[in-house]
């Protein structure tokens, strides 16, 4: 039987950890983006699509970061 502690967790609590790591991620990306130039190695034709529920390249794409400072 499930405890009476567990069925009155509010929805809050369960959602939070979610919403804290998609703002994590958004803290390390404005990092990158801020102390780093990014371009890709690949040309767009050698690009081949990965269909799916979201349209991604297959094998990923490959880039170089460079320094800003």
């Amino acid at each position: 039987m499930i405890s009476q502690k567990l069925i009155n967790i509010p929805i809050f609590f369960l959602v939070s950890g979610q919403k804290f790591a998609m703002m994590e991620l958004k803290v390390i990306l404005a990092t990158l983006l801020r102390n780093f130039t990014i371009e890709s190695t690949q040309k767009t034709a050698d690009l081949r699509p990965n269909p799916g529920l979201v349209l991604q390249p297959s094998g990923g794409i490959m880039v170089k970061l460079t320094s800003v400072q």
